[in-house]
Order: structure tokens, then sequence, then C-alpha cells
């Protein structure tokens, strides 16, 4: 249907008459028919078709004069919004970091004028979070905004045109991330069952680096992790790419004995955004208790032999060594004492045997599993 709304109060006449046709002067599509002084008319026309209005006013003497409106152009379609696109520009502002949100698009209307174009922000349960009318008809900004970080936003863009038929198109989500992920919960944890008193991780030269990382996090979401490993502030494996995998094997460097390792770990997440990195070192020892070439000592008091060997190893204490203790009466035999186990170098026991010599085997142990043995003839004092 088409309105067409005219008035003719300055036309001193007796009868008003209206038609509309397709071209100049016609009447294809609406007769020409009497109507009031001003009036509304309704007629059917295609889309995108040009109409004429032609009203003839006719005085009481019969004199008619002819008026011709500029044609219209039927419009039975809203404006076409395309190549949308949301930026959001942060802004730190003492402690707290605003947003900044910039939307822009094209858009079209071939029949029709475009009249305005407005905006709205809003949540991810499409609460208005900020809206306006765009000064123009392309593009629109917001003022700085409290956006919280890892939220989802999206934008509603609405054009009109002077038809008054809208269109109203959506852009986004799009995720607010202005942090890097936080490490604050996270560790690094080294696959092995060792440990110096301090608590330190201990592995062996030969043994391939087995670690892993938790408790990283980040409410826009982790895309990746990478670690590297130094030694002695020297670069041991560079910067490698584990995707998501949380847990790294690593066989392709050479462990040097008696030398402290670190790990660094580091997340990123999808705004591109790096963590600090997180950190954990490993003692690597490869090498066993020494031999000092002294004898342990053992003395007798009645029934009681007190066995000490303070001085038969070389030991690093921070490796924890632990000992186990076997005594015979002869080369191959446990009859003093069959086998014990020991975190101290010295055990006081209460035997028979009133023989003067003991075959003494004596095994050091380091937590890392490397050991070395004293095997030899005592004689008790």
């Amino acid at each position: 249907m088409l309105p067409s709304t005219y008035s003719t109060k300055k036309v001193e006449s007796k009868t008003f008459f209206v038609g509309a046709g397709s071209t100049r002067g016609g009447f294809q599509i609406h007769p020409l028919v009497i109507v009031p002084r001003s009036s509304t008319l309704f007629t059917e026309a295609l889309h995108g078709q040009e109409v004429h209005i032609t009203a003839i006013a006719e005085n009481h003497a019969g004199d008619r004069s002819h008026f011709h409106a500029s044609p219209v152009i039927v419009d039975h379609t809203p404006p076409q919004i395309s190549n949308t696109n949301m930026t959001i520009n942060y802004k730190q502002i003492l402690e707290q970091t605003l947003s900044k949100v910039g939307l822009t698009w094209e858009v079209t209307d071939v029949e029709s004028k475009i009249t305005q174009c407005a905006c709205a922000i809003v949540d991810d349960d499409n609460r208005p979070i900020y809206d306006g009318i765009a000064v123009s008809l392309k593009q629109f900004v917001t003022p700085l905004l409290p956006l919280p970080h890892g939220s989802m936003i999206s934008a509603h863009i609405t054009c009109y045109n002077d038809a008054n038929m809208k269109t109203l198109t959506t852009v986004g989500p799009v995720l607010i991330s202005y942090l890097p992920p936080d490490v604050k919960e996270s560790e690094i944890s080294f696959v092995t069952t060792a440990e110096t008193s301090a608590g330190i991780p201990v592995t062996c030269p030969s043994s391939p680096l087995m670690f892993s990382w938790e408790g990283i996090d980040d409410a826009f979401g982790i895309k990746g992790y990478s670690y590297r490993i130094l030694q002695g502030g020297q670069i041991s494996k560079d910067w490698e790419d584990t995707k998501m995998r949380t847990s790294v094997l690593v066989e392709d460097i050479s462990l040097t004995n008696n030398r402290l390792y670190t790990v660094e770990v580091m997340a990123s997440n999808y705004a591109g955004f790096y963590s600090k990195a997180i950190n954990a070192s490993i003692l690597v020892l490869g090498h066993a208790p020494t031999l000092t070439g002294k004898f342990p000592r053992i003395t007798r008091t009645g029934k009681t032999l007190d066995v000490s060997w303070n001085d038969v190893f070389f030991v690093r204490h921070e490796l924890q060594p632990s000992y186990s203790v076997t005594l015979g009466s002869e080369e191959g035999f446990i009859d003093i004492i069959s086998r014990k186990h020991l975190q101290d170098q010295r055990y006081v026991v209460d035997v028979s045997y009133t023989g003067n010599d003991v075959f003494t085997i004596i095994t050091c142990t380091y937590i890392t599993g490397t050991s070395n043995v004293f095997r030899g003839r005592v004689t008790v004092s």
C-alpha cells in the first residue's frame, strides 16, 4: 500500500482529484478520485517502482489546474548492513583498565535514504551496557567503559531509512581481555623420586627430564604453553611450544653431572598476552659416595658391639645418604647382623659373638640411587 499525503489549503477550489500512475500524469496505479482538501491515498505498487502523483483542483467555474509531485520510489525492503567490525582498545587509568568499543559497518538502500543508525553494546545475557545514536552512518565509538576482563560483549546495530523501515544486525560476541594469564597459584613438578634435604628435586644425567605444571588460569582462556631450560643462566633448550600439553618429556638435551637446571614455563591467552614465566630447578647428580680408605671402628663392651663408620665415606649430606650394615664371623657369613638399614653412621647391638675379627659390609646409598660399598675384615677393639 502506498500512502500519499498532500494538502490544498491555499487553493480556493470546489473539488479536488488525486490519482497515481507509473508515468507523469498517468493513472495506471490508482484512478483519479475526489478527495478532501487534505487526504491520504492508499494504493498498491511494486517494490522499486516509480510512482507519479497527480492532483487536479477544479473551481466553481469548472476550470481545472493540474499539479504534479516529484516521483516517489516505492520501498518494501529495509536497509542492508554489511562489513561489520568491532574493535576494543584498552586504557590504563590509575589501577583500573577501561575499554573503548569501536564499531564500523556499511549500510545501503537503493530505493530510500538512510536516516539514522543506532548502536547498543550488550553483555553475554543481552543486558544493555551502553547505547547511543551514531554520529555518522558508518561508525560508532563508545566512551571508556569498565568492562571486566574475561567478560563477553556483543553489539546491535540498527539502521533506518526514510520509509521508516529498519534493519538490525549483531556483531560479536567478543571477549574482553587485557590481563595476562594468572600464575599466582601455579607450580612446576618434576617426575623424580629423589630430592635433597633442602627440597630440591634430583635426577641422574642419564635420565630424561620429565616435568609438568598446573594452576595457570585465565578467564579469557589459555591458548597454549611454552617452556625453556636453563643451566647457570645459559640456555640449554630454547622456548618450545607445547600447544595445550601441561607435561613434557625432554630427551634431546645432555644433562651435565653436578649442575642445577632451571625450567621456565609461560602461558598465552587468546588475546595474545603472555604470562610471567614460572620456574623450578632440579639438581643433576650421577656420582656415588666415595670411599676414604679408612676402616670402620668396632668396639666391644661385654656382649655389646659398637660399630661406627663416620670416616669411611665422603658424602654429600644434602643427598640424604642412608646405610645398610652386615656383619659376619667370616666372609660371606651374616651370622652376627644379617642386614640393618640405618640413617646414622653408628650401630650398637648386643650379640653372642666373642671373636676378635668381624667381616663387615657397609653400603652407603644416595637418594638418587647411586651407592658405594665398603667390604673388609675389621678387628674388634
